[in-house]
């Protein structure tokens, strides 16, 4: 008999919305077919705050080759949202090789690339025998829409976490 697979989304969304969540919702869907992890983000910013909130689920990383790929939607408050360009200096998604604790031994970050002015990928190695953790750090450019903003958008960065687990997905 031969195997077949589906592919489930799964979504991690706040169940309604909230200043902090904006009108939108950040979800993550697993395609295990194809081993990717797709992580939208929201980025919303409200009149009388220094900075815009950047709200991304938190998502589990089964054990072996991923590509994660992280999507920025406009909130409320916010003209326009997008990665930093090569001309920023600046990646859409790091992972810091310096955090405390330390990306676990068995996770490989491999290849990372701007897709889009909306879409970042990084691409991952999980090898892990105990379920694990490790820091990543999200940069977006964002306008506001509510005081005539014209910046051209300025970096900022927000540093969710990836847990990591030996459990393939199936």
């Amino acid at each position: 008999m031969s195997a077949t697979a589906t592919v489930e989304p799964v979504t991690i969304a706040p169940a309604t919305s909230s200043p902090l969540t904006s009108d939108a919702s950040a979800t993550v869907i697993y395609d295990a077919l194809n081993n990717m992890i797709s992580a939208t983000v929201v980025v919303s910013w409200f009149p009388g705050q220094d900075a815009p909130n950047i709200v991304a689920a938190p998502f589990t990383m089964p054990k072996g080759d991923w590509t994660v790929q992280w999507n920025l939607i406009a909130g409320s408050g916010v003209a326009s949202v997008i990665f930093p360009s090569l001309i920023d200096f600046q990646d859409g998604i790091v992972v810091p090789k310096d955090q405390d604790p330390p990306v676990p031994g068995n996770v490989t970050p491999g290849t990372s690339q701007r897709n889009s002015d909306i879409q970042w990928q990084f691409d991952f190695l999980n090898q892990v025998t105990t379920v694990n953790s490790f820091r990543y750090e999200i940069y977006v450019k964002a306008t506001r829409s509510f005081d005539n903003d014209t910046s051209g958008g300025q970096i900022f960065h927000h540093d969710p976490t990836i847990a990591v687990t030996q459990d393939p997905m199936t």
